[in-house]
């Protein structure tokens, strides 16, 4: 175990310090912003609208005979902007994303590609792991945010069509419960996700063993040690900012 820890550290330290020259890779890193980015929003929306409508829906049955609905708006934001916006992101990309890469690269030692790159001179970590783990420390925040707007429009047709809810008292709540270090925070949650699912998922696919079975071995480790990882950051970042 602690020596799978400092492999991992060791590995995390170098994709770090590839970054001053993430440029020589510039092809591989546009192809992987895009996979990471444009091809992720139709997922995200889905996601960031049914989340938004479940939590305001939730917060309406909490509040009933409690405290007025018009506070609704401003609860549902911090929810989703704090927690459930970065936490879900990152749980649906450890999925789509970080295990697609681990399946990659573990492809690549079972078919022996890392021993032809090397024989080029080509680092298989900087050719294939760093724009991977770039893409997603990049784009994880942007697709947080994105699904922030779109879970906070998600509580909002719920509050307006369900709730007698109007667009005034609905806005204004979010206003009277607006705090920039709430959004920040989350935002901030969203850049380690990405640091972690990016990281670990290239990691165990340098791992894999020279079998077609370990692919998927290291593909389902990728995922639970991602969810694992991102409940436990999820955890840890509250007990120390709040």
């Amino acid at each position: 175990m602690l020596k799978n820890i400092g492999e991992y550290g060791y590995f995390l330290w170098r994709l770090i310090q590839l970054l001053t020259i993430i440029h020589w890779e510039k092809r591989n890193v546009l192809k992987q912003l895009y996979r990471t980015g444009y091809e992720s929003f139709i997922l995200v929306i889905f996601i960031g609208l049914f989340a938004g409508a479940i939590i305001a829906w939730q917060a309406a049955y909490q509040f009933k005979d409690l405290v007025p609905m018009s506070l609704l708006g401003g609860q549902a934001f911090r929810v989703i902007v704090m927690e459930m916006g970065p936490v879900l992101t990152a749980m649906i990309l450890s999925g789509r994303l970080g295990s697609g890469f681990c399946a990659e690269i573990a492809s690549m030692v079972v078919t022996e590609q890392f021993d032809a790159l090397k024989t080029l001179s080509i680092d298989p970590v900087r050719f294939v792991a760093l724009p991977r783990f770039f893409s997603l420390v990049i784009m994880m925040p942007i697709l947080t945010i994105y699904s922030n707007f779109i879970g906070v429009f998600g509580a909002f047709l719920v509050s307006i069509l369900f709730m007698d809810i109007t667009l005034p008292i609905f806005i204004g709540s979010i206003q009277n419960f607006f705090y920039t270090y709430d959004l920040l925070i989350g935002i901030f949650k969203s850049f380690l996700f990405g640091i972690w699912i990016g990281s670990i998922s290239c990691y165990l696919g340098f791992q894999a063993k020279r079998n077609t079975e370990s692919i998927g071995n290291v593909t389902i480790e990728s995922f639970v040690y991602c969810t694992m990882g991102i409940l436990v950051l999820d955890l840890l970042l509250w007990v120390l900012f709040f």
